[in-house]
């Protein structure tokens, strides 16, 4: 059985979190719907979880494990628990069969973050919302590894604008990546964000990672 933590957030604070330290490591947060499994039919059961899952995605992240050491962690939009569409139980069951499948095929996850906030969950005054477009999720990965993670040195791959309207409301300098499977960035709920830089799917995406960490070594060597 996995070891991956399975995180909610409901809302998270910005103070307190250092970016820009010399030392800490990269990490690669990335959505999950559209990302790493299709959005061609509903995931509100494990066993629909482990039918979307593409193939080409688990490939991408075992090589991203294989080829680097950069922290891994998937930071997902859940609100079907507060919308009644499944319950707390199996929406952590779902979890656990993506990352078991993950690990089946050789690859990774350090954590999953999800944010179950419906349309009417009231975030505390001071807070910022976990839920995406919101900067939460990144805020709570950033809490929660303290010196280990910097978000200044990081990247983020979604397929919506509002992934990357969250990666720049956490953090302008992380580095936001869209692929183009699922929405592919027409969800044309934040039109005016622009990722930088585009990518044909998650495998594509791991590439760039992986070639940008190699030269930044070898100019840093």
């Amino acid at each position: 059985m996995s070891t991956t933590p399975i995180i909610e957030v409901r809302y998270a604070s910005r103070e307190g979190i250092k970016v820009q330290t010399p030392g800490r490591q990269s990490a690669v947060l990335m959505d999950r719907d559209g990302v790493i499994n299709s959005i061609d039919g509903f995931v509100n059961s494990p066993a629909q979880m482990k039918a979307a899952l593409m193939p080409g995605s688990l490939d991408a992240l075992a090589r991203l494990d294989q080829e680097t050491d950069l922290y891994t962690a998937v930071l997902t939009n859940q609100a079907g628990e507060d919308l009644g569409k499944m319950s707390h139980e199996t929406n952590v069951a779902i979890q656990e069969t993506m990352i078991d499948e993950v690990d089946a095929h050789g690859g990774h996850l350090d954590a999953v973050y999800y944010c179950p906030n419906g349309p009417d969950y009231k975030v505390p005054e001071g807070q910022e919302s976990g839920r995406k477009e919101h900067g939460g999720m990144f805020y709570a990965v950033a809490h929660d590894l303290g010196d280990r993670v910097d978000l200044a040195d990081s990247y983020y791959i979604g397929d919506m604008s509002t992934d990357m309207a969250a990666a720049k409301a956490a953090y302008p300098g992380i580095i936001t990546i869209l692929v183009q499977t699922g929405f592919a960035g027409k969800d044309g709920k934040c039109p005016d964000v622009r990722p930088d830089v585009v990518c044909k799917d998650l495998g594509d995406a791991v590439d760039y990672i992986i070639a940008r960490e190699r030269n930044m070594r070898l100019t840093n060597a």
